[in-house]
Parts: structure tokens; C-alpha cells; sequence
């Protein structure tokens, strides 16, 4: 995925410095997003209003990934989440039987078993983004976007 970004408006603001808007568009879903930044100097450095649009389309990139905001019947599984995707994305050809696993050794405390647990994260992801995913599919989700406490 990626977010790009484009300069719309640039305003001296009333409070001085400038107001700078910029759309937002991540190239997977067309997602548009327009946000407008405060700049306190009265002429902001192209470097200043870069670091600014980079950060920003960032933060869209981890608001974007709805596991980012994981609630499964009320149980934390944020923990397990970025082991798992750590796991993913270290050995892409794991099999689901081998993550059911991985996830049964790292975490034996869980309310479900784990084969149930992949498919409540598999199918809370479906249902979020209203398709359908083989779990090769759901792989390639999992190593291509963004994680909170992965990623950063």
C-alpha cells in the first residue's frame, strides 16, 4: 500500500505562519482523505511541510489496516496479533496448520483454541473490509499493510 500525498492550499493563517491542506490517497482502496496542517513560521521550509505530509500519510497507512483496531468479544489479542504477524512475515509460506501452532506454543491461554482464534482474526478482517480471503490472501494482507506494534 502506499499514501500519497498533493499540496492543495497554502493560506497565511489567522493566528500568522501558514495553513497548508493536502489530500490523502492510499492506492489499494482509493481511500481520499484531506487534512490541513498548521505551520507556525511565516514561510515554512519545503523540508518542514515534507516531514509534515510523510508523517501523516503514515498514520493513514496504520488507520487503514482494521486490524490495527482488533476487538474480538472483548479479549485483547493485540499481543498475539504482532507475534503473528512478526511469524507471517518472517516465514511466508507457513501453512495454516503451522500457525495454528505457533500459536498454540506462544499462547496457551487463550479463550479459543487457536485454529479457532486465525479464523476470528481472518474473519473479522472480511468482514471489516466486506470480502473474502484464502488464507494465502490473507498472508499477503497480513506482510503488506501496516501493524501497530510492528511497524511501529
Amino acid at each position: 500500500m502506499t499514501i500519497s500525498s498533493q499540496e492543495l492550499n497554502r493560506t497565511v493563517s489567522k493566528r500568522g505562519g501558514w495553513d497548508i491542506t493536502a489530500r490523502f490517497t492510499d492506492s489499494e482502496t482509493g481511500e481520499v482523505r484531506q487534512k490541513t496542517m498548521y505551520f507556525p513560521r511565516s514561510s515554512p521550509s519545503v523540508a518542514s511541510v515534507t516531514a509534515r505530509f510523510v508523517h501523516n500519510a503514515e498514520r493513514m497507512e496504520f488507520k487503514v489496516n482494521p486490524l490495527n483496531d482488533l476487538d474480538i468479544e472483548g479479549v485483547d489479542v493485540r499481543d498475539l496479533l504482532t507475534k503473528l504477524v512478526s511469524y507471517i512475515r518472517a516465514h511466508p509460506d507457513v501453512t495454516f496448520n503451522a500457525l495454528v501452532a505457533v500459536a498454540d506454543n506462544q499462547f496457551p491461554d487463550l479463550p479459543w483454541k487457536p485454529e479457532k482464534m486465525l479464523l476470528k482474526l481472518q474473519s473479522y478482517l472480511e468482514q471489516r473490509l466486506k470480502i473474502t480471503f484464502t488464507f494465502a490472501q490473507f498472508k499477503t494482507y497480513v506482510i503488506n499493510h501496516k501493524f501497530c506494534g510492528v511497524d511501529g
